[in-house]
């Protein structure tokens, strides 16, 4: 027989024995603590007045000779050819002048950008690297 050799018996059989409803327990009348109750007051920061913008500062005019071998590092690296990368970069050499008082970060990010979408339109597709295919696909559609 279940429960047998148990000293719980067989809670299935008799699970009155082992309901609490919310009377089975009396805890009395609640004590009032003797602290004093906290409040909690807040108040709302004073809004920061916005500081005027620092003036820009001057900016180097970029050297394109570092932002041409920067780019042609880049490119090569990425995996295309070295001719097709001196083709893209003389074929975009006058588009690029335009940010050239911007800085020599600028110039570079543009340089490389520029002859790469050059790159991707007119290099031949099969000296295209792979992971630029589908781009290249794109571009041409």
């Amino acid at each position: 027989k279940k429960g047998e050799g148990s000293a719980y018996g067989d809670v299935f059989d008799n699970s009155a024995a082992f309901s609490m409803d919310d009377g089975d327990l009396d805890f009395g009348e609640p004590i009032e603590p003797d602290a004093p109750r906290v409040v909690t007051v807040s108040t709302a920061a004073p809004k920061k007045e916005k500081k005027d913008a620092a003036p820009a500062k001057a900016v180097d005019p970029a050297d394109t000779g570092k932002g041409e071998k920067k780019a042609s590092q880049t490119l090569k690296k990425w995996g295309f050819d070295q001719a097709d990368v001196d083709a893209a970069l003389g074929a975009t050499e006058d588009d690029a002048s335009s940010v050239v008082g911007e800085g020599q970060t600028a110039y570079n990010k543009k340089r490389q950008v520029l002859a790469l979408d050059w790159l991707l339109l007119n290099a031949p597709e099969d000296a295209i690297p792979m992971d630029y295919r589908n781009d290249a696909i794109k571009a041409r559609s």
